[in-house]
């Protein structure tokens, strides 16, 4: 499209706003018939001449869509002339022209070789419906852009701020676990109460359970019964017999009562030791240059390593899976990070 044809068609949508912001009421009441049919040509206009600036059309199609319009021009004129009350023509011959520009834009058989105006029209508006779908298409495009980058931005600082807070938080987590674990006679800081100043671990009041146990007397087990019990043989097997069982259950609470103190002394302990690295772990990372990145990932699988591995556990039957389970935690870590 040269620039004469893009002035002309700029030009064009100007007449055509006025068009569409004109009352009916400018008019005589004989034309308003032939003006409302004619009006309504004007947003098919409209849409042509935005289609073709949006598709930089040809001359040779506008020099087609110019020859409707100058004959829709020149009502346009004689309407603005009539609605200012300088009437150009008679109003007779007004209502003519309006009803001639209608039926004449409105057929659809070819003439002069020229294509109908409703198909070059139809053809320039489905530029201008492409050109509107694809502004929609970008601006949603530009609006997932904005808001990824803006939650990107928010993810990253929350998960260095979460970083900063979750060290602590954690390290305190593994210390209150090693304190309800195993202690002696000490309070944690969430117990404010002063009735709690004596308070043990589970380790250790497993071993108090213990040494309870033991202390029943072992003699009642395996003394023997007064003479006059051994009557029978059946008297006898009876009380070895539940002899016996007394014992094995005694046996079964020690051993149970001694295990489960060996088992929260040994959680205690990994418990503590989690503390310990994750309060050193921050302080280690600093250490390390940012852009020693073999390092630092060295020193995340050793940390993984010490917080979800911890080495083999004697309480466990099968403790031959650490390195995979600390493989499996890091393909974890790096799928989370990305």
């Amino acid at each position: 499209m040269n620039e004469n044809n893009l002035k002309a068609s700029k030009s064009a949508i100007e007449d055509i706003t006025w068009l569409s912001d004109v009352s009916q009421e400018k008019f005589p009441e004989e034309i308003h018939v032939n003006f409302n049919s004619f009006k309504s040509l004007g947003i098919i206009f409209s849409k042509a001449f935005q289609g073709a600036i949006s598709a930089n059309v040809s001359d040779e199609l506008m020099r087609q869509l110019n020859q409707y319009w100058a004959g829709y021009k020149e009502v346009i004129e004689n309407l603005k002339k009539q609605a200012g009350g300088k009437p150009e023509i008679a109003l007779n011959q007004l209502n003519s022209k309006l009803l001639t520009q209608f039926n004449q834009l409105s057929n659809t058989v070819i003439t002069n070789g020229n294509t109908s105006f409703s198909v070059i029209s139809s053809f320039l508006a489905t530029f201008l419906e492409r050109n509107l779908e694809t502004i929609k298409i970008e601006k949603a495009i530009s609006d997932y852009q904005s808001l990824s980058t803006q939650t990107t931005l928010l993810l990253d600082d929350l998960r260095k701020k979460s970083g900063d807070i979750g060290i602590e938080k954690f390290a305190e987590i593994f210390g209150r676990q090693a304190r309800s674990q195993s202690r002696f006679f000490t309070i944690t800081s969430s117990e404010k109460s002063r009735w709690n100043y004596l308070k043990l671990g589970a380790a250790e009041r497993w071993l108090g359970i213990g040494i309870v146990v033991l202390l029943v007397p072992v003699y009642w087990f395996i003394s023997p019964p007064e003479e006059s019990t051994f009557n029978t043989i059946s008297t006898a097997v009876i009380f070895i017999g539940r002899k016996l069982l007394f014992l094995s259950i005694w046996l079964f609470l020690v051993r149970f009562c001694f295990r489960n103190y060996s088992h929260y002394n040994f959680l205690a302990v990994q418990n503590t030791h989690r503390q310990n690295v994750l309060n050193s772990f921050r302080l280690l990372m600093e250490a390390i240059p940012s852009e020693d990145n073999v390092a630092r990932s060295s020193l995340m699988q050793e940390v993984a390593k010490n917080i979800y591995v911890g080495g083999k556990n004697p309480f466990l039957i099968d403790n031959k899976k650490s390195d995979n389970d600390l493989q499996g935690i890091l393909e974890m870590l790096k799928l989370l990070k990305h």
